[in-house]
C-alpha cells in the first residue's frame, strides 16, 4: 500500500487551515511539508535532539554491570537500537556488523569491548543468533548485551570511546547527536540521508 497517500491527503487538508502550526525535525522535512502545500511560515524546525547540560550528564551514573565492563575493556564501542529491526533480511541497525568489526579489531586492540544496547529485543531468535555469533568468534567476554532500558543512555555514550551507527536504511538518530554532544566520536554509515 502507498503510505504516502494518506500523508499527502492529510497534509493538503491541514495546509488549508490557517491556524495550524507545523513542527518539523529537520529542514528536509520542512521542505517536504512545503512541497505538499503547507505554508513555509507555518512550519517551525525543532530538532529531535536537544542537548543536556553538563551538570545533569555528570550527575548520571552507569549501572554497575556496564561500569565494570567499561573499566575492564579499552577501547569500548557501543551501539544502540530500541529493538532489532530487519529490512529485507538485513539487520537494519548493523548489530551483526558491529560484532564483526569487534572481531576484526581485536587483533589490534586485544582489550576492546562492545556494548550492544537493545532495550526491547523483540526478535528472540535473532538475539540468540547474535549471541551464538559472539560465542563462535570467541568474543564472549568482550561483548555485553544490555537488554533493558537505561535510566540515561547518554551515560553509556559518554563512557564509550566510539559510538557505532552502521545502519543499512535508517536515517539520523538522537543517539548519534547525544554521542557527539558528550565528545564521543561516531562511526556511521552513509546509507540513508
Amino acid at each position: 500500500a502507498d503510505t504516502s497517500l494518506p500523508l499527502r491527503l492529510t497534509s493538503r487538508l491541514l495546509a488549508r487551515q490557517r491556524k495550524v502550526q507545523w513542527i518539523a525535525v529537520s529542514s528536509r522535512i520542512r521542505k517536504q511539508l512545503v512541497a505538499h502545500g503547507v505554508s513555509r511560515h507555518a512550519v517551525t524546525v525543532i530538532p529531535a535532539f536537544i542537548p543536556l547540560d553538563q551538570e545533569r550528564i555528570s550527575a548520571c551514573r552507569l549501572p554497575r554491570d556496564i561500569d565494570t565492563f567499561c573499566r575492564d575493556h579499552r577501547p569500548v564501542m557501543s551501539i544502540y537500537g530500541f529493538r532489532y529491526r530487519m529490512d529485507n533480511g538485513l539487520d537494519m541497525y548493523g548489530f551483526d556488523m558491529a560484532i564483526q568489526a569487534l572481531h576484526t579489531l581485536r587483533s589490534t586492540f586485544p582489550s576492546m569491548g562492545l556494548i550492544i544496547c537493545v532495550p526491547d529485543p523483540h526478535l528472540p531468535e535473532y538475539h540468540r543468533m547474535l549471541e551464538k555469533r559472539v560465542l563462535d568468534l570467541g568474543l564472549k567476554d568482550s561483548v555485553l548485551f544490555v537488554t533493558r532500558p537505561l535510566p540515561e543512555a547518554l551515560t553509556l555514550w559518554a563512557a564509550s570511546q566510539v559510538y557505532l551507527r552502521p545502519t543499512s536504511t535508517d536515517g539520523d538518530a538522537v543517539a548519534v547527536r547525544e554521542s557527539l554532544s558528550v565528545g564521543t566520536p561516531v562511526v556511521a554509515s552513509d546509507a540513508a540521508p
